[in-house]
């Protein structure tokens, strides 16, 4: 998290206290500080911070879609059902809060960590993803993907037209330690991640 981009200063903070949905499009140094979304938030062409909490412990938003967007600190948002980011950056915190399908389209060079419940992810031109989970029991999908290293140990994943994926199935796991010890070189020697190095996020 070393990398991320500081925000610029407090006198850009825009507030809002509570919204069925919320659109952002075309803003650049603005922090929206927001304090309950019902239905979904949605940041288009931006470059922005964005705050949702929660008034009650129970508000679930239903979409997060995030398009062409860097998002300044990761984005902190209440956890949502269906999460969609196309050629964004620094949006590793909404992609841990979601729970149920997770689409990420042409996005590079990142690490993540999913949600345990999450049900569907699937993933669509991207390239140099590190995934901290094993997709057991997850329905997982790549098309013309590449440079991906996951963890699978139901070996299930659905791949079309990838390369220099590398599935860790349960027995190669087991072998190396566990979890813990599958990161290091893939194809090519193109390091991949790793905790103090490797990807720039």
């Amino acid at each position: 998290m070393g990398n991320d981009t500081p925000f610029i200063g407090e006198e850009t903070t825009s507030r809002i206290g509570c919204a069925e949905s919320v659109m952002i499009n075309k803003f650049e140094n603005n922090y929206f500080k927001i304090g309950k979304i019902k239905k979904s938030l949605e940041v288009i062409d931006s470059q922005v911070g964005i705050g949702v909490s929660s008034i009650d412990d129970n508000n679930i938003m239903d979409k997060v879609h995030i398009e062409n967007t860097k998002l300044y600190g990761g984005g902190s948002i209440v956890p949502c059902n269906k999460v969609c980011i196309i050629n964004s950056t620094e949006t590793y915190s909404i992609t841990h809060q979601c729970k149920e399908e997770l689409v990420l389209k042409r996005v590079n060079d990142i690490r993540i960590r999913l949600s345990e419940s999450l049900k569907k992810f699937e993933m669509e031109e991207c390239d140099l993803i590190d995934i901290d989970n094993d997709m057991k029991g997850k329905e997982v999908k790549m098309v013309r993907c590449h440079d991906i290293k996951i963890v699978d140990t139901s070996n299930s994943i659905n791949q079309i037209d990838c390369d220099n994926v590398e599935v860790i199935t349960e027995q190669q796991n087991e072998m190396m330690g566990g979890f813990g010890m599958m990161r290091g070189f893939i194809p090519n020697n193109m390091p991949m991640g790793g905790f103090g190095g490797g990807l720039n996020r």
